[in-house]
């Protein structure tokens, strides 16, 4: 695969201009740093989600003589590769772009390649977020097998204690001169059967005046209570543990009286607005302005062009929340400038479908053979593999 990364003068010139070198034969693909889809880093090639799928699909366009390479340009705005599409100045771009209707009638979409939604990220605390732990106490305890799972952890129990309890009265009721050798085996590890017998709550259960029934129902009080004490202390742990640093879960509506940071240009900017159309008393349109102009002193929007240069303003409390794309949030959350740091919402407040944009100079032939190939890659499991490993195994459905 022959791909061309651009330097120099005519290479910056081409990146102020959000242009391609048009180069006969090759494709101009227009990057943005926009982590894990897009990684740019000094002096090396771009990396990421999208870029690594490009380059399994160019693969089988220059193999079929369609094309024969590419080169990447840098657009770090979204205003730039849009307008760069719509004028026929990027045959494609790879920075994650929302497939939506009003783009769709600017400039075409290769097919979806990745399900992400909006969601909002926050400074990280050492609270509990109370409301955070009941969810997970609520989801936890209601999840469909975790009734089946206690009872049978029960009953396994139960058969055990009854087994063990049986073991110990035939041992100590034998007379000691009766006692076979494997009866003295049994005195030997009296001591720690009777360990066993304690630590399941047995010891205090007696054998006379009762009856068979009476010791069972004893004894099942006895593991039930055990066992349903230890499970409720480590659902208790785990959802409190689960809940420091995180925070409480933001309504929409709770964003217009926020500092909010998003990306200009952004699909965010139409959420942020739909939050203040709905909220009363509040503007249909927040005026949005770059944090570069000046700082916010009190509710409002400010616009920056990627999502990691708001999480810089969020660390450095220039803004109170900040919108993007969940995928993008997530990841930086994990690297080691915002680890610990910044903490992201689990939950997705409007779902975005992900796909390049096509711009207006690309033929239809040559389109129809990218989609192709993308289904085509999509569809095999190194696809699922590759963004497990830069989002993790639950970033993929499995259907």
């Amino acid at each position: 695969m022959v791909t061309a990364w651009a330097a120099g003068a005519a290479a910056d010139a081409a990146v102020a201009r959000c242009d391609g070198p048009r180069e006969p034969g090759f494709l101009d693909l227009g990057v943005a740093h926009a982590p894990p889809f897009v990684i740019l880093e000094d002096g090396a090639p771009p990396t990421g989600l999208s870029v690594e799928l490009w380059r399994r699909v160019e693969t089988g366009l220059i193999e079929a003589g369609r094309i024969e390479g590419s080169h990447f340009v840098i657009c770090d705005a979204i205003e730039q590769q849009e307008q760069a599409l719509t004028d026929g100045g990027l045959d494609l771009v790879l920075a994650p772009l929302t497939i939506t209707p009003e783009r769709l009638l600017s400039y075409g979409f290769s097919r979806q390649y990745f399900l992400s939604g909006l969601t909002i990220a926050a400074r990280h605390s050492n609270e509990i977020a109370f409301s955070h732990a009941l969810e997970v106490l609520v989801t936890t305890l209601f999840q469909p097998g975790t009734l089946r799972a206690v009872v049978l952890f029960l009953v396994l129990n139960l058969v055990l204690a009854v087994m063990i309890k049986w073991v110990l009265r035939d041992a100590r009721r034998r007379p000691e001169e009766d006692r076979a050798p494997p009866g003295r085996l049994l005195t030997l590890v009296d001591p720690y059967l009777e360990a066993v017998e304690r630590t399941l709550g047995l010891k205090g259960i007696g054998d006379a005046g009762f009856n068979l029934a009476g010791r069972a129902l004893e004894m099942f009080m006895a593991i039930i209570g055990t066992a349903l004490s230890a499970a409720l202390l480590g659902v208790l742990t785990s959802a409190f543990v689960s809940a420091i640093g995180q925070s409480d879960r933001v309504d929409e509506l709770d964003l217009t009286d926020e500092r909010v940071g998003i990306e200009s240009h952004s699909t965010a900017q139409e959420f942020l607005a739909d939050a203040y159309e709905a909220a009363a008393g509040k503007p249909d349109d927040p005026e949005c302005r770059p944090l570069s102009a000046a700082p916010l002193a009190g509710p409002g929007c400010v616009t920056e062009v990627s999502a990691d240069k708001l999480l810089e303003a969020l660390v450095a409390d220039e803004v109170d929340r900040v919108i993007g794309d969940w995928a993008e949030l997530t990841y930086l959350a994990g690297t080691g400038r915002f680890r610990g740091k910044v903490t992201v919402e689990q939950k997705v407040y409007r779902s975005e479908p992900l796909g390049w944009g096509y711009g207006s100079a690309l033929t239809q032939d040559l389109r129809a053979r990218i989609d192709s190939a993308l289904i085509q890659q999509i569809r095999h499991g190194g696809w699922r593999r590759l963004a497990q490993r830069y989002l993790g195994s639950g970033s993929i459905a499995p259907d």
